[in-house]
């Protein structure tokens, strides 16, 4: 056995002191503050998981900034979602960034400054809250061991589902330019929608297709995100767009038969631009 010696140092700081070294000195209500906060792989990494909060300093600090100027751009590092209902309200503007690499901050600057016009979408639902969710009562897990009792009720699913109204829906991304969808035009095999550019900008949407089966069964999702298309356009400019609907999308798996069946009766058909903003609906059944 090899013998070495070892070094551990301790630090307190009152949270008043983590405020006070964190917030500009002078800061006035009419600044800007961009605010980068999030994770590293000390806090998020594989083999473990991470709390729903942001670091403690953290929180101490946005809270700070937030108390002394309503101008603050949260930039969000991080590798899913995060709570960020306390200051959703109370700040001008929220940048999911995730983890971009070496020239993130290029990217981020381009966007910040209005060079580029931000068309991402959301991958994942953000919560207003942690309790509540499908996944609340499996974590922090007993006797290490997690029990997936959701079924495919995930995400955005499980929240359609329990009508829980999320901070931040599945699919939802801001632009510097607003669109209006219009015409929807449904059959068993495609949908047809049109998409408009109503701002001063060009931009880009992404039209987003979402089926469910009218009084699916409560495991069952209401409804799922079954095709998109991102859209390039002009001031002004519109477009109409046109996906497709396999069939095999329809099927449900049947555990009993070990195989593949397709519902027959009626389908709701939802085209929007997120999980929770879905202007259109339409409707066709199979037989």
């Amino acid at each position: 056995q090899g013998q070495g010696d070892a070094e551990l140092q301790l630090g307190f700081l009152p949270m008043a002191e983590i405020a006070r070294r964190n917030v500009p000195e002078g800061l006035t209500p009419e600044d800007t503050v961009i605010a980068c906060v999030g994770f590293d792989p000390s806090s998020e990494s594989e083999g473990f998981d991470r709390p729903f909060a942001l670091p403690m300093e953290q929180r101490i600090m946005l809270d700070a900034l937030v108390a002394k100027t309503r101008n603050v751009v949260l930039v969000v590092n991080s590798g899913g979602a995060v709570d960020l209902s306390p200051w959703a309200d109370r700040v001008r503007a929220i940048v999911q960034a995730w983890y971009p690499g070496q020239n993130g901050n290029v990217a981020l600057a381009e966007i910040l400054f209005g060079e580029t016009n931000p068309s991402g979408k959301l991958p994942a639902s953000f919560p207003a809250r942690f309790e509540g969710t499908y996944y609340a009562a499996a974590y922090p897990p007993k006797e290490k061991k997690i029990v997936y009792s959701e079924g495919l009720l995930m995400g955005y699913r499980g929240l359609d589902r329990s009508r829980t109204e999320p901070l931040f829906p599945f699919g939802f991304g801001l632009s510097y330019t607003q669109f209006r969808f219009s015409n929807l035009r449904v059959t068993p095999s495609e949908v047809t929608a049109t998409v408009q550019n109503v701002g001063s900008r060009a931009g880009a949407e992404v039209v987003q297709v979402y089926v469910g089966r009218e009084k699916m069964p409560g495991d069952r999702p209401i409804r799922e995100l079954k095709a998109f298309a991102r859209v390039d356009l002009q001031p002004g400019e519109k477009r109409t767009i046109t996906l497709p609907l396999r069939s095999d999308w329809l099927s449900i798996w049947d555990p009993v038969a070990s195989q593949w069946t397709r519902s027959l009766g009626k389908y709701n058909v939802w085209v929007g631009n997120s999980s929770r903003n879905l202007p259109l609906k339409g409707s066709f059944e199979t037989f």
